[in-house]
């Protein structure tokens, strides 16, 4: 069997909060928590290891979630836990998000392991780690930090983009997806 090491990058800038859509009232953040606990659960049972790394960002990344063996009895705990302790607040960091979730691999076995990458984002990039023009619109520089930052991520793990909710900017967000050029998914708002 396949073994795997999934960093699971999830967007929790102010923007979360928001409703999904009209005619969905729950939270982007709420339905991104329900879906990756429900993927998790699905994928627990597989027969290889699987490793799985919860990355939060908003103006900073933070890894809320390590663990070594994902398996139906630590999906109902641990990562459920860290998944719901997921709040939203702040402007929204690629460059920090790239880079804690390719810190993370770096410490991860490697052979027969594959390396995938979800990342999940209702927005913009808005500052970096070097820049901040003001937080709440896509300026060069905060973009060419985020794509740099996302090419030392790809070299190591494929990366699925998903967007969230209504108003992606698919002309943005189709930077940070590596598994073909036409994958881009979205969550339809």
């Amino acid at each position: 069997a396949t073994n795997y090491n999934v960093a699971l990058i999830i967007d929790r800038s102010g923007s979360m909060n928001d409703p999904l859509n009209t005619s969905n009232s729950a939270s982007k953040l709420s339905v991104v928590k329900l879906a990756l606990i429900e993927m998790l659960t699905n994928i627990a049972d597989h027969p290889g290891t699987i490793n799985v790394a919860l990355v939060g960002f908003a103006g900073s990344a933070s890894k809320t979630l390590d663990l070594d063996g994902l398996d139906s009895s630590n999906v109902a705990s641990t990562v459920t836990n860290a998944i719901n302790a997921l709040t939203a607040d702040g402007a929204t960091n690629y460059e920090d998000a790239f880079d804690g979730a390719k810190s993370w691999f770096d410490e991860q076995p490697t052979d027969n392991y594959e390396n995938l990458s979800f990342f999940l984002s209702d927005g913009v990039p808005t500052v970096s780690n070097n820049h901040n023009s003001n937080g709440s619109t896509t300026e060069f520089e905060e973009f060419a930090d985020s794509v740099d930052s996302f090419n030392d991520l790809a070299a190591i793990s494929s990366v699925r983009a998903v967007g969230i909710g209504s108003g992606i900017n698919e002309n943005i967000l189709k930077f940070f997806d590596n598994t073909s050029s036409t994958s881009l998914a979205a969550v339809p708002g």
